[in-house]
């Protein structure tokens, strides 16, 4: 299938830039669950289950919810690929910590 690019709820950004990097896939994130990290955990945890260790997400939601998103990839793979708005483009930074 190819890398995906994992959009973290839907913020009404123009990610066709993005595209260069896999296939999108929007992750709905429920917007009364904001306030509830276990709600946000619970629903990232079930968008993210295709999700492989060279896939992306873009940084462009709430805090909390990148947070959560970062988590979960860094506990599966040790690391997480990042895509970052930039000078009217997206750049790739990535985040490893894993010890192994």
């Amino acid at each position: 299938m190819g890398k995906k690019v994992f959009i973290l709820g839907a913020c009404g950004y123009d990610y066709s830039d993005a595209e260069r990097f896999g296939i999108l896939v929007h992750l709905p994130v429920p917007t009364n669950a904001k306030w509830d990290i276990a709600a946000v955990f619970d629903a990232l945890k079930e968008g993210l289950k295709d999700a492989e260790h060279d896939d992306y997400l873009i940084v462009s939601h709430m805090p909390s919810v990148v947070a959560v998103a970062t988590a979960i990839m860094v506990e599966w793979f040790g690391c997480v690929n990042f895509l970052i708005y930039r000078f009217d483009k997206y750049e790739e930074n990535n985040l490893i910590l894993d010890n192994v």
